[in-house]
């Protein structure tokens, strides 16, 4: 296996891994998720970089189901992905 694969390999392994840290944090703490994101847009609208209703719509955006789903299936095909590669690399 050549420095290219064990990279691409590795860097999407640690997406996968964030992407499931990311979802179980979603899952089993709202409330503290709720509460980064609130904190996250608050932040921006005091710099100036986003006005108040902006920041609105995103924040539904973030504590939806949308997000939850889009996280999940980045989970799930980086999974899938690395199982695929996990098989091949066993067959050669």
């Amino acid at each position: 296996m050549d420095t290219v694969t064990l990279v691409l390999v590795g860097g999407l392994f640690i997406v996968t891994a964030a992407s499931v840290l990311w979802l179980g944090f979603m899952l089993c703490q709202p409330a503290r998720w709720a509460a980064f994101v609130d904190w996250e847009y608050d932040f921006w609208v005091r710099r100036g970089l986003l006005s108040p209703s902006r920041a609105e719509k995103c924040k539904r955006l973030e504590k939806g189901l949308w997000l939850k789903c889009l996280v999940g299936a980045t989970a799930g095909v980086g999974t899938l992905f690395l199982l695929i590669i996990g098989l091949l690399l066993l067959r050669l």
